[in-house]
């Protein structure tokens, strides 16, 4: 079973104090062994990207969109509420698990749309709630380690 617990009470917490506006930053990597990136923009609306960079196969990544109100919207392996438009013209809806085909697609898809935007448009419900503009000095110091979070389809452990 994957230890989805853990992931859910990091992402539960509250906003980070010191996430800088519009900069990808990574924070410690978590007991579990991933590596965390927050995205936070004017309005405190963040994404919050979960990349298992260990060696463990029951560790999954994680991709969530968290409002100024705390709701966390994360899409599952049969819903999509959550997409992301990344520089007004790739889409992409990550899974809410990678080790499967299309999982591993979108999953692939997205980080790859993260590791050089500098415009993301979240959609919720395919409704626009927030958008993000981070530098492009935060897009290659950081958000470019996110586009090597291959899915766990195709990793090899």
């Amino acid at each position: 079973m994957k230890k989805i617990l853990p992931t859910l009470g990091l992402v539960g917490l509250c906003s980070i104090a010191s996430a800088d506006i519009n900069q990808w930053e990574r924070y410690p990597d978590t007991d579990e062994g991933q590596a965390l990136y927050i995205l936070q923009n004017s309005k405190y609306d963040e994404i919050r990207i979960l990349c298992n960079i260990s060696r463990n196969r029951s560790v999954e990544h994680g991709a969530f969109f968290i409002n100024i109100d705390g709701n966390v919207y994360k899409n599952t392996n049969s819903k999509y509420p959550v997409t992301y438009v990344f520089n007004d013209s790739v889409k992409a809806s990550p899974a809410g698990t990678t080790d499967w085909h299309n999982g591993a697609v979108q999953w692939n898809k997205f980080v790859q749309g993260l590791a050089v935007a500098t415009k993301i448009d979240v959609l919720v419900n395919n409704k626009k709630v927030a958008t993000f503009k981070p530098s492009f000095t935060s897009v290659r110091d950081v958000a470019s380690a996110i586009g090597r979070c291959e899915s766990m389809a195709y990793r090899k452990f």
